[in-house]
């Protein structure tokens, strides 16, 4: 048995549940974020993460077949980024709910409003929507294949930085590891997911996590957790002799022509 979704239906369903919560406070209250879903009989349900940021509670979970719709209540701070309020910081709920076919809807509402506003100008972004998608076994969007190349100069750097440690031996790297330590590039992100599946994981995630994202969930999850390219190069330059740093900084340069 199923229940019919629309995105009017889920646009109701957000903007019901945004004016049975009321206003938002000024100020932080200590509320908790919320999930909500709707099964396939169409009951409806909140459930407090007791203080789990969203993110981290749904991270590699999948949504029981028997919910239709699923989504999050978070509180949080916001910035109006037009209008006479534009720039503001202020406290902000934003509710965001899917449904398994693929529909979505998304209210946002800042404290002092007497009601929610949908946001209808755009694909919901961020880490906890790509985490909804996921948990109902829907595609994110894609990853951005351009920055492929500035995400393998990272992990090439992170490399570097983690052969300085006492317990990589603290030994440089001379030219002839260069290509061994490089590797080959990814040709996609799916093609660099796949990699870390089958590596069993990286250092921000196990290979189950990797496995439940699909590859636009992964880039974006990845370059958010890419180091500061000058100081990634500054950690990773002592690692080398003088000729591996020059002939891998050639390596970057010709990879990085290729993508132009």
């Amino acid at each position: 048995m199923s229940i019919n979704t629309s995105t009017a239906s889920l646009e109701r369903l957000a903007q019901m549940i945004d004016l049975d919560l009321g206003e938002v406070d000024e100020l932080p209250t200590g509320e908790s974020a919320q999930i909500v879903r709707v099964t396939n009989t169409g009951e409806i349900a909140v459930r407090s993460l007791d203080g789990e940021h969203p993110f981290d509670a749904l991270l590699g979970f999948d949504a029981p077949l028997g919910w239709e719709v699923f989504g999050v209540i978070a509180p949080g701070w916001g910035t109006h980024y037009a209008g006479p309020r534009r720039g503001q910081r202020r406290r902000v709920r934003a509710i965001f709910v899917a449904s398994r076919n693929g529909e979505e809807a998304s209210v946002l509402r800042f404290a002092g409003e007497s009601e929610g506003t949908l946001m209808r100008d755009q694909q919901t972004p961020g880490r906890v929507a790509d985490c909804v998608r996921r948990a109902l076994d829907l595609p994110t969007d894609p990853g951005n294949e351009a920055q492929l190349v500035p995400y393998w100069f990272d992990r090439v750097l992170q490399q570097l930085v983690a052969r300085r440690h006492p317990s990589a031996g603290g030994t440089v790297v001379g030219v002839d590891e260069i290509d061994a330590l490089i590797d080959a590039r990814p040709l996609s992100w799916e093609d660099e997911r796949w990699r870390v599946v089958q590596a069993g994981g990286n250092l921000h995630m196990d290979g189950a996590v990797a496995t439940w994202m699909d590859a636009g969930m992964f880039a974006r999850f990845m370059l958010g957790e890419m180091a500061d390219p000058q100081v990634a190069m500054n950690g990773a330059k002592p690692a080398c002799t003088p000729e591996a740093w020059d002939y891998l900084l050639q390596c970057f340069i010709a990879a990085a022509r290729e993508e132009t």
